[in-house]
């Protein structure tokens, strides 16, 4: 009787071991893979490009990683004006994630509901928020340092910004290069922008219609603008040379903007181009996206 008892408890013993073994393998499986609650860490580097998506929003990030640029006038660019200067060397220790497309309609909507959070007005071009795939516009910059806190992560600097839309080439004037761009859908140097013809006065386009930048960021140049955690600063004198945002007081009443949108000509598109509205305005024409942290690994 002893015996059989034995055998009774190692046999429970083993299943129990195996049952949480078997848990262990779920849960680590859950921080790994696209969908889990926080983004992927692991014992190698994450490669330019790798995606995300956040299950808060259902937004896919993409990971940028440590590096070094020249912020500001990209050279030979005869198009730009005091405020893209001086150029300055920016470094990043760590990477971060990035928002793949602008922030969308669609996903506002899940924060507005979650947080009891008015939707803002809608423009006319997307009447009664229909278009749930188009970025959200007419957003306060403190609609969309609220909205980034809720999905986990926070507005970028606009260093982090312009970092992540050159996608790797500093000689580029626009994220797809140094051609004129287009407001033909799906075409490698498109956005949609003021072309003065077909595009002209449209309002936005749908996330992802147009093609990618080196680090498959979307929507970068035109559209809409987007907001940077930044204050506004007439140059770059005194901006943090490590990627940080330029916070110089607490009654800041103008933010800074980047990327150009549909209201805009061609000039606007340019990668170094920078912007400013007042912060608790929004307008038809200024949407975001989010930054987050890389994990501890990282």
């Amino acid at each position: 009787a002893r015996a059989r008892k034995r055998r009774t408890w190692i046999a429970a013993a083993a299943g129990a071991l195996l049952v949480a073994g078997l848990l262990a393998a779920l849960i680590a499986r859950g921080r790994s893979e696209p969908g889990a609650a926080t983004p992927p860490a692991s014992d190698r580097a994450a490669a330019a490009g790798e995606t995300w998506t956040n299950p808060k929003d259902g937004l896919p990030a993409v990971w940028i990683p440590p590096g070094r640029f020249a912020m500001g006038c990209t050279t030979g660019d005869d198009r730009c004006d005091p405020v893209q200067l001086p150029s300055r060397e920016i470094t990043f220790a760590r990477g971060f994630w990035f928002g793949r497309t602008e922030v969308t309609v669609g996903a506002y909507k899940a924060f507005a509901r979650e947080t009891a959070t008015r939707l803002p007005a809608a423009p006319a071009f997307n009447e009664g928020w229909q278009k749930d795939d188009h970025p959200i516009v007419n957003v306060t910059w403190d609609d969309a340092r609220a909205y980034c806190a809720w999905a986990g992560g926070r507005l970028p600097s606009e260093a982090e910004w312009e970092y992540a839309a050159r996608g790797g080439h500093a000689d580029w004037f626009h994220p797809w290069g140094r051609e004129s761009p287009t407001c033909a859908p799906g075409a490698p140097n498109g956005a949609r922008f003021d072309d003065g013809a077909v595009c002209r006065r449209a309002g936005t386009e749908r996330v992802g219609v147009y093609g990618p930048n080196g680090f498959g960021l979307h929507d970068v140049a035109g559209n809409a603008w987007e907001w940077c955690a930044d204050e506004w600063n007439a140059n770059y004198s005194d901006a943090p040379s490590d990627g940080r945002a330029f916070e110089e007081s607490t009654t800041a009443s103008r933010r800074v903007l980047r990327g150009g949108s549909w209201i805009n000509g061609a000039d606007y598109l340019r990668v170094s181009i920078r912007s400013r509205w007042y912060q608790g305005r929004g307008r038809d024409f200024i949407g975001f996206r989010c930054a987050r942290d890389g994990g501890p690994d990282r």
